[in-house]
């Protein structure tokens, strides 16, 4: 899990895993359909337009969609929501919620310019699985795809291809809400918010950010926390 590539020493400037490997497969397809463009002679500047409307739309759409399915964990309780939303320095972004607009608005781009929607569907199919497979691994990358856990009855792992999750990391926390692995206590926070006017939430482990802890003994319970194992 790598889910930042580079960040600037004050913090400000972040490059993320996803995002980095999203424009690579991006840019990449969109030369490979252009190569295929010159080879059966269709226009070029429709697929530079087509590439334009899959950009924009594309990044639209797969912020909506991260959006929505995370309101509540990552938007609903933020102190400026629309703030938090239009933030996309720390990522969150969901491939199939840029696919599916990005089809349909190209698809209306084509019949309104007239031209055989088979020919161009034809040339830009590459970019599709091209660009996911790259946004696999920016997920991988990230930490939120993972597989179930896989150990075997003395709890060590059951595959040589299993990979280890860290502490804190999206993979962990899933697992650990399926109670599929076990934290130490003092990872957990509990339910009950300071104040008595706050409201109840549910337990969680607490940040890998938030150091409540002395180093030496936040270092050993984060590879305590941290022995699980999960496959693809």
């Amino acid at each position: 899990m790598h889910p930042q590539l580079w960040s600037s020493a004050d913090g400000g400037l972040i490059v993320q895993s996803y995002g980095f490997m999203i424009a690579v497969g991006f840019l990449t397809g969109l030369y490979l359909a252009m190569r295929r463009c010159i080879r059966v002679k269709c226009d070029a500047d429709i697929l530079v337009t087509i590439g334009l409307i899959s950009l924009v739309v594309g990044t639209v759409g797969s912020r909506a969609f991260f959006v929505i399915h995370y309101w509540d964990e990552h938007f609903a309780t933020a102190s400026n929501p629309l703030h938090a939303v239009l933030d996309v320095r720390r990522g969150g972004f969901e491939f199939l919620g840029g696919l599916l607009p990005t089809i349909v608005v190209v698809l209306a781009y084509l019949r309104a310019r007239r031209v055989s929607i088979r020919l161009y569907a034809d040339v830009i199919a590459i970019m599709i699985p091209w660009t996911l497979a790259f946004g696999r691994v920016g997920c991988f990358l990230n930490g939120c795809c993972h597989g179930g856990v896989c150990v075997d009855h003395e709890g060590g792992k059951a595959s040589v291809f299993a990979v280890q999750f860290p502490f804190g990391s999206p993979a962990s926390v899933k697992q650990w809400d399926r109670r599929e692995l076990t934290l130490p206590a003092e990872l957990v926070r509990d339910g009950f918010a300071d104040g008595a006017n706050s409201l109840i939430t549910r337990a969680s482990p607490i940040s890998r950010d938030v150091n409540l802890l002395p180093s030496s003994t936040n270092r050993k319970l984060h590879q305590s926390a941290a022995g699980e194992f999960n496959a693809r």
